[in-house]
């Protein structure tokens, strides 16, 4: 067995050749903010999508989660609403290890019934990447803050109008 000097010597050699090999990989860690009219895009995107019925290419979308939003799907139901929802207000993401924006975006689907929903945009190796895409399922994102409670960090649910 090593003693206790070398060891911890051998692993700051190995921490460091990590951490080299990782800045030598690329831009993994793009920490340039989403802007909003990159936040929007991405919204225009998915809603072009979905309302062209391509909902493989939808559950397909950059950083999109296939089998969440399969369920999604599921529970929402399709097709997609025929008029694209309403961004009624934005929000800091402030999530590890990918900070972004959270559009809330307000509808109705074809039913008549209304819906309100959150969609988190964020940026990974330089690309925007969203989750959430069936925006029609009245999915929200609640966020915890250390040191603080949900009922603190509750966002008031908007009325469409």
């Amino acid at each position: 067995m090593a003693p206790p000097v070398r060891q911890r010597s051998l692993s700051l050699i190995a921490g460091a050749i990590i951490m080299a090999s990782c800045v030598s990989c690329g831009d993994a860690t793009d920490a340039r903010p989403v802007t909003r009219e990159e936040a929007e895009h991405a919204l225009a995107d998915i809603v072009a999508i979905a309302r062209s019925g391509n909902f493989d290419a939808l559950c397909s979308y950059q950083g999109v989660n296939q089998a969440m939003c399969e369920r999604q799907l599921k529970f929402a139901g399709v097709p997609a609403p025929s008029t694209a929802p309403a961004v009624v207000s934005l929000r800091e993401l402030r999530a590890d290890p990918h900070s972004g924006l959270v559009l809330r975006i307000c509808g109705t689907k074809d039913s008549g019934e209304q819906y309100v929903s959150d969609l988190p945009v964020w940026r990974v190796d330089g690309k925007i990447e969203v989750q959430n895409p069936v925006y029609w399922s009245g999915t929200l994102i609640q966020e915890l803050v250390s040191g603080e409670t949900a009922l603190a960090q509750r966002q008031p649910v908007p009325e469409c109008g």
